[in-house]
């Protein structure tokens, strides 16, 4: 514990000839506050530095104030803190001095608030964070503390201890770092623009304080949600491990225990979606006075050229089954009911987020049970009057196109949704290949040759607004090989 620098004492300035005399100054009291480092604690007030899953130090501002029970009870606010003349500055230690009321008693209460009273305490429903790994924003946030002093006669230590609750949140990027001739990073391109946090009960408002802890209180002016707003254009999302350099992002939140759904706000600035990534987390508990490590790992449905191309099914021959056979195909495509709509969902498309359209197909079961037919019949031919076996069949092309259409599906648990990704053509020599058809277009492959195309060519899928059908190409076009039924990409990316 440190001491004070100065006792109580009056400073008298002489006036010079000519001059008048100044109001003398009078201190009654001088507070040290002293703040520790202790592992998952925060033990001071405005500016924090943390390690996760370690300790948090936070520093005390010029701007800070306490209050002060005096002798006869009242609480009387100091001056703004003063940091000890050391060099460096230990900004953990500050003096504060108090001007009225009398400090004689010794264990003499102490509170620190972030309001004009000693007895409230607000807990902001919007934070700004200036940059990453910034707690800065503590103090107006609603850090709070309480603190019993050390001294008597004028002179007195203390350490206080915070009662609020505080939530550290190191959000990841999982989407997998696409390298090769076809690189496609999603990390460099996304920001984190904003975390909600949305409880069972009040998160934030303004606390009843006089009894020094927020514990089991209703605030007035309560809030079930707290926004946390990143500054500039947000924080970067270029890892895929926790960096609190990267994307660190702190909260205030009154200490309880809640059911929370957290909402992290994410956005590619060059082509202008924004998505919200949601977790729940129930009966999760924010204890009073120390920061919460928050866990958030975040993905998108991607398609890239090394994730569709159908050489890469050599390498997972495990996977091969999950695509379609020929048969199967053929009943999606013509009895699928297939329905084109736009804008339905964000996925990766070389390394940005988009906003795609594509087209609805029956699922297999309602197919099934719409046709009358088992999934034996399904896989072995097409149709169900004389089926034939496509697997097998020579000299058959599939039939003509049909019109899909364009209203709703009427029930979307019934149907599973493919997008309308298009192809990777590859214009010649050491060209990288280039997207074409980009949400016009959607070709899939099924698992099965051509029975017609010398083992080169494979039968797919082909869809745009204004047709459906099926169709055979060379296996050196990159077409999107996907689990119909799950909607995933059967392939992995290179590492």
């Amino acid at each position: 514990m440190a001491t004070a620098l100065f006792a109580a004492c009056t400073n008298d300035i002489v006036p010079q000839k000519g001059e008048t005399k100044k109001p003398a100054t009078t201190y009654v009291a001088t507070f040290t506050g002293s703040q520790p480092k202790t592992t998952g604690e925060a033990k001071t007030r405005t500016t924090a530095t943390h390690t996760r899953g370690g300790a948090a130090q936070v520093y005390w501002e010029t701007t800070d104030r306490i209050w002060v029970k005096a002798d006869d009870g009242t609480f009387q606010q100091s001056e703004p803190a003063q940091y000890q003349p050391y060099t460096p500055v230990n900004k953990s230690l500050a003096n504060f001095a108090l001007t009225t009321g009398s400090f004689t008693k010794p264990n003499l209460e102490v509170r620190y608030t972030n309001t004009g009273r000693a007895d409230r305490v607000t807990i902001a429903a919007n934070q700004t964070q200036a940059s990453a790994d910034d707690f800065s924003h503590l103090g107006t946030a609603g850090d709070c503390g309480t603190a019993t002093s050390q001294g008597s006669n004028g002179n007195y230590t203390f350490t206080l201890n915070h009662k609020a609750s505080y939530l550290c949140f190191v959000p990841r990027n999982l989407n997998i770092r696409v390298t090769g001739a076809g690189s496609y990073d999603l990390g460099p391109n996304i920001k984190l623009t904003k975390i909600t946090v949305k409880a069972d009960k009040p998160i934030a408002g303004t606390y009843d304080f006089s009894d020094g802890t927020l514990k089991d209180k209703t605030p007035t002016g309560g809030s079930n949600t707290i926004t946390l707003t990143p500054g500039g254009e947000g924080f970067s999302m270029n890892t895929q491990t926790e960096k609190l350099a990267v994307n660190g992002a702190y909260m205030v939140i009154a200490p309880g225990t809640y059911n929370l759904t957290i909402a992290y706000t994410i956005t590619d600035p060059a082509t202008h979606i924004t998505t919200d990534i949601v977790k729940t987390l129930p009966g999760f508990n924010c204890p009073e006075g120390q920061i919460r490590d928050m866990k958030a790992n975040l993905t998108f449905k991607q398609c890239n050229y090394w994730d569709c191309h159908p050489l890469r099914l050599i390498v997972q021959p495990s996977k091969l089954y999950q695509l379609p056979n020929a048969n199967e195909m053929y009943w999606y495509t013509y009895k699928g009911d297939p329905h084109w709509e736009e804008n339905v969902g964000i996925y990766v498309v070389d390394g940005h987020l988009h906003m795609m359209n594509g087209m609805w197909f029956k699922k297999k079961a309602k197919i099934l049970a719409d046709e009358g037919i088992t999934e034996a019949q399904m896989q072995s031919g097409y149709p169900k009057e004389s089926p034939l076996d496509y697997r097998t069949t020579k000299g058959t092309w599939p039939p003509i196109s049909i019109l899909p259409q364009t209203t709703p599906v009427p029930n979307k648990a019934d149907y599973f949704f493919l997008p309308a990704f298009g192809r990777y053509v590859w214009p010649g020599g050491m060209n990288p290949s280039v997207l074409k058809e980009f949400n016009s277009y959607g070709r899939y492959w099924s698992k099965d040759v051509f029975p017609d195309g010398h083992g080169w060519s494979m039968y797919h899928i082909i869809f745009s607004k204004d047709k459906v059908r099926m169709g055979a190409s060379p296996t050196n076009v990159s077409f999107d090989a996907w689990n119909f039924e799950t909607g995933e990409s059967i392939t992995q990316p290179r590492a």
